[in-house]
């Protein structure tokens, strides 16, 4: 028995082992990549094929320097093909390892000339090398309040914030697709279903609010089409996007993405008005979508794979007649467009493009680049720097639109949280006013998403919003009723800036302190939003409940804090015993005893107006949900 127990727990050692890998596998034909490596990661005792697989799954989280340690063992298998010759490439050129990446580009591309993205990185990999020597001047940090662990994409301004499509998880076994990951050089085209792109998707919205994001929230979804890439119509508030019928969808059924048009129903979450989009001789058998729009409606660019591209995918542009006909496709040239894929379209006030492409030389995968353009003549494209651009995919930019050095990105980096995470990005020091700048009104949604309740939000055709600093100084604000606006006029150094339109926020008054006289007992004890420091006038109202509960010594309080509805009911309770802890420790550092004091946190319950949803109300509306009150609990 002695000797034979040691072999039961060999043999079932063995078995958990082998369940494990089959885990992995699994993961790994479901696409779930990472998942698939961590299992992987356990076992010591990898097949070949389970190593390469183990060390593509490492390729598509973007975790270089992990794939590189497996792709050196891969690519001394006797059976190991070209295209893994080009992947170790990649995992050698994104750890800043150039010369040895040409080494494998240079035997990837003498076991197989046909790859174009290995000839492209063979051709451009000594001038990649500069690319990322170039200085960084911003940071890109991911929005974790909204990014989920599958993909977060295409962010468009909408009300108050962003409006951006997120992935809902389908998880039919019977229904899992199946990727021949080492025979198509890990392309997959981004307008059919691939490693980042599985149904169903859904439109959400989340408002921006003194420079954090509110609580997301579905505004339109479908059980029969896949919601992706899209724009807004801002002459009619129609919603062009690309919809994929998922209705009977199965893994052998492949569905081309097709642009088409609709109206948000808020009520009812859900498109209404939806139609086809009828561009003239557009094939009825090719994939369109990625729509970006104009101002005024009139022209539209979107990508396609139609005959007659230079490449995968293209991007066209279409314009409107008087009788709102879309003209045939106009291709954008060869300044654009590449044998590779250009995707993701976006305008910048009708005379920047944005898109993205993997037929450039750049970063790797997909990179954003920007073209100025004027009617249909455009410059040549520039790829913009990291960390707007990394060595994973980055695209669907959204820039604020007072500033292009800082707004959001998506990308699917190595440390986001899903498949595709949206990425904030800013410059590292931010620009301040000068006596000449020129302040126009400010009418965006970016505001909300880089303004804290410190900063003063001033627009500028060329410096984009600054920090209020010690050159500012108001001296005088009145209400344009034309506007309904508040105007300020502003002092700057010498100079006198009148009729200048600003953005509320929480600030207290700068033309006259309140004193321990102004206020009474009876005011609650207001927040600035997601804070639980004390506001200016506030801290007096603290103060009065501190000399009279010393002058009765036998008073007990009760403390209730409260805040407003934007955040989940867990952090919204933490928040409001935060507040709830700031008022009774200055009350006991004072020398109130604490069994005088009693507490409870509220969360987000108890509302003084109709302020029940984020975007019922102005923020200035908000903020009188955010307070505590105490009350004397002994008499």
């Amino acid at each position: 028995m002695t000797r034979t127990l040691p072999f039961i727990l060999f043999i079932f050692s063995s078995l958990l082992i082998n369940a494990q890998v089959e885990v992995a596998d699994d993961l790994f034909d479901n696409f779930e990549y990472k998942r698939a490596a961590s299992e992987y990661s356990e076992s010591d005792s990898l097949t070949d094929l389970q190593v390469r697989k183990y060390a593509f799954s490492l390729l598509q989280i973007r975790d270089y320097k992990g794939a590189e340690r497996f792709y050196v063992d891969v690519v001394r298998q006797l059976d190991s093909n070209a295209v893994n010759f080009y992947y170790y490439g990649i995992c050698l050129k994104n750890n800043e390892k150039f010369q040895e990446a040409k080494k494998q580009f240079e035997i990837a591309q003498k076991l197989d000339s046909t790859n174009f993205l290995g000839t492209l990185m063979l051709e451009n990999i000594d001038k990649i090398e500069s690319v990322y020597e170039k200085k960084q001047t911003q940071s890109a940090e991911a929005t974790v309040e909204i990014n989920s662990p599958l993909a977060d994409y295409s962010p468009v301004w909408y009300k108050e914030g962003i409006l951006y499509s997120k992935e809902i998880k389908h998880d039919d076994v019977e229904n899992r697709t199946q990727l021949h990951f080492e025979t198509d050089h890990g392309h997959v085209d981004e307008l059919q279903h691939g490693t980042s792109e599985r149904p169903l998707n859904v439109l959400v919205y989340v408002p921006c609010i003194n420079g954090r994001f509110g609580e997301p929230q579905i505004v339109a979804k479908s059980e029969d089409y896949h919601i992706g890439g899209f724009d807004i119509d801002e002459s009619s508030s129609n919603i062009y996007f690309t919809k994929t019928d998922m209705k009977n969808w199965t893994a052998k059924k492949t569905e081309h993405p097709t642009l088409y048009m609709g109206k948000i129903d808020t009520v009812e979450n859900t498109l209404i008005n939806v139609e086809k989009v009828k561009i003239k001789k557009l094939p009825p058998e090719s994939g369109s979508g990625h729509p970006a729009i104009t101002k005024n409606g009139s022209t539209m660019f979107f990508v396609s794979d139609m005959p007659g591209g230079f490449g995968g995918s293209d991007i066209y542009f279409v314009e409107k007649d008087e009788k709102n006909n879309w003209s045939e496709p106009v291709n954008l040239g060869a300044k654009i467009n590449t044998k590779g894929d250009e995707l993701f379209p976006v305008l910048y006030s009708d005379s920047l493009l944005y898109y993205s492409s993997n037929g450039k030389s750049g970063y790797g995968g997909l990179d954003i680049f920007s073209v100025a353009f004027d009617q249909a003549s455009f410059s040549d494209a520039e790829i913009l720097s990291a960390p707007v651009n990394s060595g994973a995919d980055d695209f669907g930019i959204l820039v604020n639109p007072l500033n292009t050095e800082e707004g959001f990105l998506v990308s699917n980096r190595f440390g986001g949280r899903g498949d595709d995470d949206i990425y904030k990005f800013q410059p590292l020091v931010k620009e301040e006013y000068s006596a000449e700048s020129n302040f126009d009104v400010i009418t965006n949604p970016a505001i909300g998403c880089f303004l804290d309740s410190s900063q003063l939000a001033l627009a500028s055709d060329t410096i984009g919003i600054a920090e209020l600093v010690d050159t500012f100084k108001i001296i005088d604000s009145i209400l344009d009723i034309e506007l309904a606006e508040p105007v300020a006029v502003i002092e700057i150094g010498d100079t006198v800036i009148g009729d200048t339109v600003i953005e509320e926020t929480e600030s207290e008054p700068t033309e006259q302190k309140p004193e321990i006289n102004d206020v009474s007992m009876d005011e609650a004890i207001y927040f600035n939003f997601d804070q639980s420091a004390i506001t200016e006038r506030s801290q007096l109202v603290v103060d009065k409940w501190l000399i009279a509960m010393k002058e009765d010594p036998s008073a007990e309080i009760m403390i209730k804090s409260y805040t407003d509805c934007r955040g989940s009911n867990e952090y919204n309770i933490s928040l409001s015993w935060r507040r709830t802890k700031t008022i009774k420790e200055y009350l006991i550092s004072s020398g109130i005893e604490h069994t005088r004091i009693a507490s409870k946190s509220m969360g987000a319950t108890n509302f003084i107006n109709n302020c029940d949803r984020p975007n019922a109300c102005l923020d200035k509306e908000h903020g009188l949900n955010r307070r505590s009150e105490i009350e004397l609990i002994n008499q």
